[in-house]
C-alpha cells in the first residue's frame, strides 16, 4: 500500500463522525481472531457508517463511507440486529439531505457494511472492481459450493442485491470500479488492500492538518487487531495480507489509534467524544474548525448501548 500523505501537504479540515447504525451479537475470535480470543463468549459489536464533511467554496460537502446493515434477519436464523436506524433517517433527522451525499465509499461489499445503498440515491458509489469481480464471480458459483444454501460460507456475508444495485449503477454512471489507490476529492482518498479482508478491500485516508485518519474497514475489526498484530476471525481472504494492512495502519497514523475508525469496535464510543441523536450514538472523531459539535441542540438522551 502506498504512503497516504504527500510532500508538504497540509492537509484539510475535514469533520469526521462515525454513527452507530446497529448493533449485534457475535463471537469474541470473529472480532480479536481465532485463538487469540476463542472461547471467551459473546460480545456486542456496533454496525457503523462514517460521515465525512467538509465546508469547501461556500458549501460543505458531505461523504459517506459504508451504509451499514439492513434491518431484516440475518442469515442462519441468527436475531435482526438491535437499535438499528436508516442511513437515510439519520441523516434527514441532523439536517443533511441523502441526496446530497456526494461520495458513498464501500470499504467492500459483505452485508453489514452494502446493506442500504438505496438511501443515498445520488451519492457516486466507488467500490474497487477487484472486490465487485470478486463477488461477482462467487455468486456464479455451482451448487457443490452451497450445501447449506444461503448459510453456506462463500455466500452468508454478501446479497445478491447489492450486486444487482452496483450493476444498476454501472448502466447510470452511480457506481464507479475504481482499480487502485484514487483520490476522491483532496485530502479524502481510498487505498486498496487487494486479497485481505475480501478481494479488493479498500480503506479509507483522510488527511487532515494534525495528520491522516484511517477509516479500517474490516481490516481493522478492532483496535485490538492494531495492538495485538492480530486479525480478526472473519474474512474471506489472505490473513497474512490482513497483517501487512494493520503494520500500514500503524505506521500510517503513528501509532495513534485515536485518528483511527475500526469497523466494529464499541471502543470508538468513548464518553469523551460521543453524543447522541436520539438513541443513535454519534462518534465526533474529528470536528472541523468551520463546525460545531452535535452535542447541543441536536442530541437527546442516551438510549443505551443496545
Amino acid at each position: 500500500m502506498t504512503a497516504a500523505t504527500r510532500p508538504g501537504d497540509a492537509g484539510e479540515d475535514y469533520s469526521i463522525r462515525v454513527v452507530r447504525q446497529a448493533v449485534v451479537e457475535t463471537t469474541s475470535d470473529f472480532v480479536g481472531g481465532c485463538l487469540r480470543h476463542s472461547n471467551q463468549g459473546m460480545l456486542d459489536i456496533p454496525i457503523v457508517f462514517t460521515l465525512v464533511s467538509l465546508a469547501r467554496d461556500g458549501a460543505v460537502q458531505h461523504h459517506v463511507v459504508d451504509c451499514g446493515v439492513g434491518a431484516g434477519p440475518r442469515t442462519g436464523g441468527r436475531p435482526p440486529p438491535r437499535s438499528w436506524i436508516s442511513p437515510g433517517r439519520f441523516l434527514t433527522e441532523v439536517g443533511i439531505a441523502p441526496a446530497d451525499v456526494q461520495w458513498l465509499l464501500l470499504t467492500h461489499l459483505h452485508k453489514d457494511h452494502s446493506g442500504n445503498l438505496a438511501d443515498l440515491p445520488h451519492a457516486t458509489v466507488g467500490v474497487q472492481r477487484a472486490e465487485y469481480d470478486g463477488w461477482t464471480d462467487v455468486l456464479g458459483l455451482p451448487a457443490s459450493y452451497l450445501p447449506l444454501g444461503e448459510a453456506s460460507w462463500a455466500h452468508r456475508a454478501i446479497s445478491p442485491d447489492t450486486l444487482h444495485h452496483l450493476r444498476e449503477g454501472l448502466r447510470g454512471e452511480r457506481t464507479v470500479l475504481l482499480d487502485g489507490d484514487y483520490e476522491i476529492t483532496p485530502g479524502l482518498a481510498v487505498r486498496l488492500a487487494r486479497d485481505s479482508h475480501t478481494f479488493g478491500s479498500q480503506l479509507v485516508t483522510v488527511d487532515t492538518p494534525e495528520g491522516v485518519y484511517v477509516v479500517g474497514g474490516d481490516n481493522v475489526f478492532a483496535y485490538s487487531n492494531l495492538t495485538e498484530m492480530w486479525p480478526s476471525g472473519a474474512g474471506q481472504g489472505n490473513q497474512f495480507h490482513v497483517l501487512e494492512v494493520l503494520a500500514w495502519v500503524n505506521d500510517t497514523v503513528g501509532g495513534d489509534h485515536r485518528r483511527v475508525v475500526p469497523g466494529h469496535d464499541m471502543a470508538v464510543f468513548a464518553p469523551a467524544t460521543t453524543v447522541w441523536v436520539g438513541d443513535t450514538a454519534v462518534a465526533e472523531v474529528r470536528i472541523g474548525s468551520w463546525d460545531r459539535s452535535w452535542g447541543g441542540d441536536r442530541a437527546g438522551t442516551p438510549g443505551g448501548m443496545g
